[in-house]
């Protein structure tokens, strides 16, 4: 690829060590010196590109809830029902957790958590 693609700036001076890069949602994105199973990663052929882009938010989910170092049969509640948080609460369940509640505003995004199994809780306005 040709070094022409430049979607944020601070990859032209080589900083690529912040989040929050524009260009994430690019066909194209240049990465100066990118390295092989560091900060590039080759999908398998039988992996989707739409599996493939629940990789790195179900990454994070599964980080955040095995940074709580959680033991069987305690209890969680997940705040976010996004990509992140039913990655999360997902992992908790893998964990043997005895109750994991979803808590968010979205009405739609609770249902596809209790379309999952888990118990959820709108904290607008309190319902379950």
């Amino acid at each position: 690829m040709e070094k022409r693609v430049y979607p944020y700036l601070r990859f032209v001076k080589n900083d690529t060590k912040r989040a929050g890069t524009i260009g994430g949602f690019s066909e194209y994105i240049l990465v100066p010196e990118a390295k092989l199973k560091h900060s590039l990663y080759f999908i398998p052929a039988e992996i989707s590109d739409r599996e493939a882009s629940l990789i790195e938010p179900f990454t994070v989910g599964c980080r955040a809830a095995r940074r709580l170092q959680p033991q069987k049969g305690e209890k969680a509640i997940v705040f976010g029902c996004g990509t992140i948080g039913i990655a999360a609460a997902i992992t908790l369940k893998y964990f043997g957790l005895d109750q994991v509640i979803i808590a968010d505003l979205s009405d739609f995004r609770l249902n596809i958590a209790k379309k999952l199994g888990f118990e959820t809780c709108n904290i607008a306005n309190n319902e379950k």
